[in-house]
């Protein structure tokens, strides 16, 4: 039976944000669970901030301007 892929991320872990258009990498920190969430700190230089794992890619992938609309 082959094995699943790791889907959670992991602390080490070069990440994207998905909201990012510039799609900076960022370093996972640290993570923290609170009330059955869970938020990871991501470290960009000496920027860091906190988000939840709907928000984490692990792929760089830009985003596309179509007309006024971002694809």
């Amino acid at each position: 039976m082959p094995r699943k892929k790791n889907t959670i991320p992991q602390i080490g872990e070069i990440v994207y944000l998905s909201t990012d258009n510039d799609r900076m990498p960022r370093l996972i920190t640290r993570y923290m669970v609170d009330s059955g969430s869970v938020k990871y700190e991501l470290a960009y230089g000496d920027k860091k901030s906190w988000h939840y794992q709907m928000e984490l890619t692990r792929e760089s992938v830009k985003r596309v301007e179509i007309k006024g609309l971002v694809k």
